[in-house]
């Protein structure tokens, strides 16, 4: 039988290298080309978003929300931002049953310019109270007011809103740059013909679209733009009207790479995914913003096309009667048609090969399910997370080779300083033979065996992390540097 297979494999390579030689110089090879889509697109004259205060009505507690603003005189216009959110250690989380759960937290921040934004989630139990951070760049100089609430998903339990927190901007008012103006409008279906899908290009927040009623609360509704190329971007901002006392459950921010023809979720935005259910079903039960512009940063995610859907209206029927349309007033989308990568082929090849990079590679897109980029948990359920996880020595020169020379300051700064424990922390040479281990629970690569090669790969790290101009130290409080190869 061997014999006979063996046989029959010679056979039909034999006739394959005949077949190659008999090629004749006139015979026609096809070959597979990617024709660009055209999408007829307007090139609108819509300026940027004013902003408003929201109309939301907030009841404030203190009690188990920690809200943390960096500690300095004033900010410039233009620099972005951070602050973080957190559960107290005090907060439990039950269940109507009694049982205690660990709770899946998102954070709705409020930057008192009239903007919004949210992130998450946040991974809360009796063990582990996860900081989410959260970034905005002010546009005019004033005193703000920032406060936050958060709603755990498993428990439907809303958290907050804290008290404002004072951050004061100062500065020359500034616009915000790479407005994409050439785009084709894309909705649901209206509710009537006075509110179409085209009132979110018109710059009057008295203007809205307006879904036509869900018939059951699975129904998706959204509005968007499709665009005529490939984008790289960076913000989406969108305004909702305040006279409207309807707002969805779920709302998720979703892109297209083949215009339209298939959507996919950003999951820092989305919660609910269908592999869940069953296990784990959150709804949001967002707030409505009743006239403040909610802000998504989207992380350099490359798209010919994006929108903002109605995922879930509410499962309860009587509430289902108060949350069955979907609404904007205004929408507007930044960002750059510079990718970081190219193919031959162009297109929707150009726009998936990028993505693949900023999911998979840095991760940016995916939640951070601790707030730490070195512990949060790959593919926890049912969240997707693409961490980058820089790890321990032995990945030191291949994280190297991802982290250098992007523009992710938050992997950046986490490899930086992983190379400056290796060398002083845990991870560090030992006090007696100067070796580099594995990880900082000793020289055994997975408690297994011991690897040689840790010192040369620590070596080799710091010097491609140098070459490529990054940041060899800390400034302390007299202004002396402090590199982390100093042998001091």
């Amino acid at each position: 039988m061997k014999k006979l297979v063996c046989m029959v494999l010679s056979l039909f390579l034999l006739a394959g290298v005949a077949a190659c030689g008999e090629k004749k110089k006139t015979e026609t090879v096809t070959e597979t080309v990617t024709v660009n889509r055209e999408v007829e697109t307007k090139k609108y004259d819509f300026g940027e978003i004013n902003y408003s205060p929201s109309e939301y009505e907030k009841t404030y507690d203190d009690t188990f929300l920690t809200v943390s603003v960096p500690v300095k005189d004033y900010f410039p216009t233009g620099e972005t931002v951070s602050i973080s959110t957190k559960i107290k250690a005090n907060k439990i989380w039950k269940l109507a049953s009694g049982n205690i759960v660990a709770g899946a937290v998102y954070f709705v921040v409020d930057w008192g310019d009239g903007t919004w934004s949210y992130n998450g989630p946040g991974l809360q139990n009796a063990n582990l109270k996860s900081n989410v951070v959260h970034k905005h760049v002010y546009k005019k100089a004033g005193t703000y007011y920032v406060s936050a609430a958060a709603f755990n998903m498993q428990t439907n339990e809303f958290v907050g809103w804290s008290e404002g927190k004072k951050i004061e901007i100062r500065g020359e008012g500034l616009a915000r740059k790479g407005m994409i103006k050439d785009v084709k409008v894309i909705s649901s279906e209206t509710y009537d013909q006075t509110h179409g899908a085209e009132l979110v290009t018109d710059g009057n927040p008295a203007t809205y679209f307006k879904s036509k009623a869900a018939d059951d609360p699975y129904e998706e509704q959204y509005v968007g733009y499709l665009f005529n190329d490939n984008y790289t971007l960076d913000t989406l901002e969108i305004l909702f009207p305040s006279e409207e006392n309807v707002f969805p459950s779920n709302i998720a921010v979703e892109y297209t790479s083949d215009y339209g023809a298939t959507w996919q979720s950003l999951p820092k935005y989305y919660y609910l995914y269908n592999y869940a259910k069953g296990i784990f079903n959150p709804v949001m039960r967002f707030p409505n913003p009743k006239g403040a512009t909610l802000i998504f940063a989207l992380d350099g995610i490359v798209a010919n096309g994006v929108r903002v859907i109605s995922k879930l209206t509410s499962v309860d029927l009587d509430q289902m009667a108060m949350e069955k349309y979907f609404c904007a007033s205004e929408l507007r989308v930044y960002g750059s048609k510079r990718t970081l990568f190219y193919t031959s082929l162009g297109n929707t090849f150009d726009a998936d090969l990028n993505n693949m990079w900023t999911i998979y590679g840095t991760a940016r897109t995916e939640p951070n399910l601790t707030g730490d980029q070195l512990s949060s948990y790959t593919n926890q359920t049912p969240f997707r997370t693409g961490q980058a996880l820089i790890g321990s020595t032995e990945w030191l020169e291949w994280n190297g080779l991802k982290f250098n020379w992007t523009d992710y300051t938050e992997a950046k700064d986490t490899y930086y300083r992983y190379l400056k424990n290796t060398r002083t922390g845990a991870d560090g040479w030992s006090n007696d033979d100067g070796y580099v281990w594995a990880t900082g629970g000793g020289q055994y690569h997975l408690d297994m065996g011991a690897h040689y090669t840790y010192n040369s790969i620590f070596i080799i790290a710091a010097r491609n992390y140098i070459l490529q101009g990054n940041n060899v130290g800390e400034i302390d409080s007299e202004g002396e540097v402090t590199a982390f190869m100093d042998m001091k």
